[in-house]
């Protein structure tokens, strides 16, 4: 029976169509399950910047790093993803990764905000290669705030038509499930 898990979806529609021996950024960092799965497509001649302001999420990156073949491909940094222009320049990005919301099973308070999010958006419009791809998973609901959700409907919206701009969402089940959203530079 087919299960829809929205990290599973990203991670498929950026391995189906991403660059290869790139530059990639897990933005929100957390677990390191992004940093690895974007290690994967350096092919050992690229890089991952792996960003998150919480202490835990950088040593838990870490660890789930340690016995990736290509660990030192992955540059992991304390730092918020607002400042992802401070290491990478305009049109050499291949992929950016966001999961919206909290580290899963720590503070909830802790947690993205749409004034950020979008502000580091327009940035990562900017760093995009050719053919880059900017993937977002929303989370909201009871522990998190629909306004990052909100923000992101309305902006996502008025990106130029320079991007491709989409969204998946299941239509049918309740609780808030999260929301998938993909740019491409064209």
């Amino acid at each position: 029976m087919f299960q829809y898990r929205c990290v599973e979806l990203a991670h498929t529609f950026i391995f189906e169509n991403a660059n290869r021996g790139g530059i990639y950024v897990d933005a929100t960092c957390g677990h390191g399950n992004d940093t690895r799965f974007l290690l994967n497509l350096t092919e050992g001649t690229g890089k991952v910047l792996a960003f998150d302001i919480q202490k835990e999420a950088i040593l838990r990156t870490k660890k789930t790093l340690s016995d990736h073949p290509f660990k030192e491909s992955a540059f992991v940094y304390l730092d918020s993803h607002e400042n992802i222009d401070r290491y990478t320049s305009p049109d050499t990005v291949d992929c950016i990764m966001f999961n919206l919301g909290y580290l899963p099973g720590r503070n909830h308070q802790i947690r993205t905000e749409a004034q950020t999010t979008i502000s580091t958006l327009e940035k990562c419009l900017m760093l995009l290669a050719p053919g880059g791809i900017i993937s977002i998973i929303s989370y909201y609901g009871k522990d998190t705030s629909s306004e990052e959700k909100d923000a992101l409907l309305s902006y996502l919206p008025a990106i130029s038509d320079a991007f491709i701009v989409f969204k998946t969402e299941l239509l049918n089940h309740q609780n808030n499930p999260p929301i998938n959203f993909f740019i491409i530079k064209k």
